[in-house]
């Protein structure tokens, strides 16, 4: 496994990965869109489907042990570091969490303002709405003097049947504002 980032400007970019063992190889191929925030309003960033997760602060220890470079900012909420999965099929018993971050620059300035999430889970084949949690509030996972709330949500594969779904994810705040929706995709086997 190999892990990296990479800080761009906001645009449209074709992102190309080429595995080499150092005799054969493979490709693969997606289109990257990167969007612009100017820090002023409420927004929210991708949604993420993990698997893996494991105590921040051990995961932060050990990489500070072995220096690993290059380093990336990890995806943390309330202690626990989630790493993103390249693949989104999902068996019953094995976990699934999506991670997704809201900005609200609000936080710092007003101190009443409340920000909530929305989450939708849809049957991809029949249109069916199998979840969907209304408002809720963020304020667990607020974190004081910050204006990134990052939040990471277990979904019950157990519960699903088998099919392919679509997890879709929304932030609101208490002057009315809204942002996109976000969404990704998954199979439960």
């Amino acid at each position: 496994r190999y892990e990296a980032q990479i800080d761009l400007p906001p645009g449209e970019y074709n992102l190309r990965l080429i595995p080499s063992d150092g005799s054969k190889f493979g490709s693969a191929e997606m289109p990257l869109n990167i969007g612009s925030y100017g820090g002023k309003q409420l927004a929210i960033s991708s949604l993420v489907l993990c698997k893996r997760f494991r105590d921040a602060a051990v995961a932060e220890q050990e990489a500070a042990a072995v220096n690993l470079a290059p380093q990336y900012v990890p995806l943390v909420s309330k202690g626990v570091q989630f790493t993103p999965t390249g693949d989104t099929t999902f068996r019953k018993g094995e976990p699934l969490f999506a991670y997704f971050e809201v900005y609200e620059p609000l936080l710092t300035g007003t101190p009443a303002t409340t920000v909530q999430t929305r989450l939708k889970l849809t049957d991809v084949k029949t249109g069916e709405v199998k979840v969907d949690t209304g408002p809720r509030s963020t304020a667990d996972w607020i974190q004081p003097g910050k204006t990134v709330i990052p939040i990471a949500e277990q979904i019950a594969v157990d519960k699903l049947p088998a099919g392919s779904y679509r997890l879709e994810v929304q932030a609101i705040d208490s002057t009315g504002k809204s942002t996109v929706w976000r969404a990704a995709n998954f199979t439960v086997e």
